[in-house]
């Protein structure tokens, strides 16, 4: 659900909206209930918005990357809905797979963790990225019409303390070198 604050901290009450949100926090009850009656050593890993090489280019998470840049590269402008405040929180793939490896060699355990950058970039700052990175000379353009502005952003303290994890790759030059792999 829409969270009551940024950074969304782990312990923040969870408010599925979806089944495929209900399905995860159903995943991590499940992993509590093993822990309580078996005693399974656990950690959650709660991936945010990840992209990089080999993302599926219907992927819903990341689509509105692939839809900026297929237009870019056709010479055309990104089309964003409303303003382009809605937010996401876009964490590179290489970044996720280190968190992973953390996370399989923690000494602490039974918690679940936000892997993310702790930074919600907007649409419309998105479109400018990707604008710069393919390099053409084009403005976004903005369907006004309301949409639901959500935002997201980790609080990435937990993957700090518990896994000794931070992410490297920022937006800017993971988006840039997306660019340059799908070429």
């Amino acid at each position: 659900g829409d969270p009551k604050r940024l950074p969304m901290h782990e312990d923040d009450e969870l408010r599925p909206l979806t089944p495929y949100c209900i399905s995860k926090r159903a995943g991590e009850d499940l992993l509590g209930f093993y822990e309580r009656t078996k005693g399974l050593s656990w950690n959650a890993l709660r991936f945010f918005n990840v992209y990089g090489p080999g993302q599926k280019i219907e992927a819903y998470y990341t689509s509105v990357i692939n839809h900026f840049i297929q237009r870019l590269r056709n010479g055309q402008p990104p089309i964003i809905d409303g303003r382009g405040d809605q937010s996401m929180d876009f964490v590179h793939v290489t970044d996720l797979a280190h968190a992973v490896v953390a996370a399989l060699e923690s000494e602490k355990a039974n918690v679940p963790i936000n892997i993310g950058t702790g930074i919600d970039t907007s649409i419309a700052a998105l479109a400018k990225i990707l604008i710069e990175a393919v390099g053409v000379d084009v403005e976004p353009l903005f369907n006004e019409r309301d949409v639901l502005v959500s935002r997201r952003a980790a609080d990435i303290s937990r993957a700090r303390d518990v896994l000794g994890w931070e992410p490297r790759i920022t937006v800017e030059d993971g988006m840039r070198d997306l660019v340059k792999e799908t070429e």
